[in-house]
């Protein structure tokens, strides 16, 4: 049998701690992850989408109605809402506001798909109801 050289010694500890962080790293990347680079992004959006909510509240004040629109349309009706547009994060999310059955209001904060590819937002939509008298009746984010 072989006897251990020191340096050998020295590269087998170094593996095996080497060995013991890598899968430490495996097993609490999805906290990680959740935390250090999905928080930011999913606080981002829920302020855009409590933005949006409120500018839509006023303009229901003045005016009686929502301002609708599909995420094709957002960049257009973020100017009747007053909304500067530039400081939402719509390179990471799109943003489309639907007018229920009931008269509420959804608002909705769908990432995009490049961004759920990439790991910087998990791939759930965030959704705030506005009520017809502009209270924000539940919000969250959805599967």
């Amino acid at each position: 049998m072989m006897a251990w050289t020191r340096p050998a010694i020295l590269t087998f500890g170094a593996l095996v701690v080497l060995g013991v962080v890598v899968l430490a790293l495996g097993v609490f990347m999805p906290e990680l992850r959740r935390k250090f680079v999905f928080a930011p992004e999913q606080a981002g959006a829920e302020a855009a989408v409590a933005e949006i909510a409120a500018r839509e509240q006023a303009l229901y004040r003045k005016t009686g109605g929502f301002a609708v629109f599909t995420v094709a349309e957002a960049p257009a009706r973020a100017r009747v809402l007053g909304l500067n547009w530039s400081s939402l994060p719509t390179g990471d999310f799109q943003f489309d506001a639907t007018l229920l059955p009931d008269s509420h209001l959804r608002l909705r904060a769908l990432p995009r798909g490049e961004t759920v590819r990439a790991l910087k937002a998990p791939a759930q939509v965030y959704a705030a109801e506005l009520s017809s008298r502009g209270e924000i009746l539940r919000s969250g984010w959805l599967p």
